[in-house]
């Protein structure tokens, strides 16, 4: 998703107008970070992007898992893990 283009904008490391309260450093319009972890987004981003709590259908559930299955069993394959398909086929 990357980076919002909106020029309010400020990235965390940004020393301009930084506070530091205890070990937590607040930024306005960005993410709240103690000790190098994000504990929250910025404000705004809820509103510009949505909550993400969408309910998808079980059938895209289904084929979102099933890709990610196929991939590792790939990357398992050009490894040497698995020697053949067969052998990613199961008993």
């Amino acid at each position: 998703m990357g980076r919002p283009t909106d020029p309010s904008f400020r990235s965390a490391s940004s020393p301009r107008r930084t506070q530091v309260i205890g070990d937590v450093s607040v930024c306005p319009n960005t993410a709240t970070f103690s000790a190098g972890h994000r504990l929250a987004i910025w404000p705004g981003v809820r509103d510009r992007y949505g909550s993400g709590r969408r309910v998808l259908p079980l059938r895209d559930l289904q084929e979102r898992m099933l890709f990610a299955e196929a991939l590792d069993a790939v990357d398992c394959l050009e490894s040497g893990v698995l020697t053949s398909v067969a052998d990613a086929d199961g008993p």
